[in-house]
């Protein structure tokens, strides 16, 4: 059946079945649960996009009123904004980073890829998480790969050598079969999808990306700087999402007590100077010259 749509009924096939019996998989992988994809809404906050380039795989930062839907914030098929996830499928770690893009046109269902240069982990772009977890689930069920999915209805196409090769002999018959999907079931409306999604984790290129550490914004005259997906209107603070591990916590609580200390540091001894200055100017101005300090000690 690969690269045919095909029925849900597929999606309870084993894993051996699907894989090559002589590789071992390169899907580490823990996806997590559907609750852990939601994104709150905090009052007042704007959403940051990731905006395609048509063409290139430059891309812009975006700045979006988002579509909430019971106190969380969703993907807006109708505005152009999807939801992105990328998942670390390495280490096992359960690492997820969530963002939204714009240009991809996607209307319904999900479509993803172990191809995404350079870490290739497994990023999925969906219009909602169920969807999103479907296609990642059916991507790790291949041993790595792409696949698209609308409902019960899906295309894939198993990469089982490392996730990034095909042992098959119909690949280009089979992407044919996939673009066509995603242009009329999906509503995609780049031409080439998948290959826009697999520069969409790669953080060096300019001028928004993501991983699975989270959303990252490319500076030309420096690094990679982690900013959140949340962009409150009033006051632009920064902060890292997605899913921060324990260390990662403990090393920000540590980190904000040494300023603290630091900068109580710097208080005091500016409080000391101040309190010096003041005594001086208060002394008499007492001359340093023999005559004066023979008088003085005479007296």
């Amino acid at each position: 059946f690969h690269g045919r749509v095909s029925s849900s009924r597929h999606l309870q096939q084993k894993e051996n079945d699907l894989r090559l019996p002589y590789l071992p998989t390169t899907m580490n992988i823990a996806l997590p649960a559907l609750e852990d994809l939601r994104v709150p809404y905090c009052k007042g906050m704007q959403l940051r996009t990731i905006d395609l380039v048509e063409g290139q795989i430059v891309t812009r930062a975006g700045i979006v009123d988002p579509c909430v839907v019971g106190g969380y914030v969703e993907a807006s098929p109708a505005d152009d904004v999807a939801k992105i996830c990328v998942f670390d499928r390495h280490r096992a770690s359960g690492s997820v980073g969530i963002g939204f893009v714009r240009g991809f046109g996607l209307k319904r269902g999900a479509f993803g890829s172990t191809v995404a240069h350079d870490s290739h982990n497994l990023i999925v772009v969906g219009t909602d998480d169920e969807s999103i977890l479907t296609c990642a689930d059916r991507i790790v069920a291949m041993g790595g790969g792409q696949a698209a999915i609308d409902g019960d209805s899906f295309v894939d196409m198993p990469l089982p050598i490392a996730g990034l090769m095909s042992d098959m002999d119909d690949v280009v018959e089979t992407e044919t079969t996939m673009a066509e999907f995603c242009k009329t079931a999906l509503e995609l409306k780049l031409k080439d999808p998948f290959a826009a999604l697999s520069f969409l984790a790669l953080p060096v290129i300019p001028e928004i990306r993501i991983t699975d550490r989270g959303l990252f914004r490319i500076h030309p005259d420096g690094g990679p700087e982690c900013v959140d997906i949340k962009k409150k209107k009033k006051r632009d603070k920064y902060s890292c999402l997605p899913i921060l591990r324990q260390q990662d916590l403990n090393y920000s609580k540590t980190s904000s007590s040494i300023s603290r200390a630091s900068n109580a540091r710097k208080s005091s001894t500016k409080s000391q100077k101040r309190r010096r200055k003041a005594t001086e100017a208060k002394m008499p101005n007492i001359s340093m010259e023999n005559g004066d300090c023979e008088k003085s000690i005479d007296g």
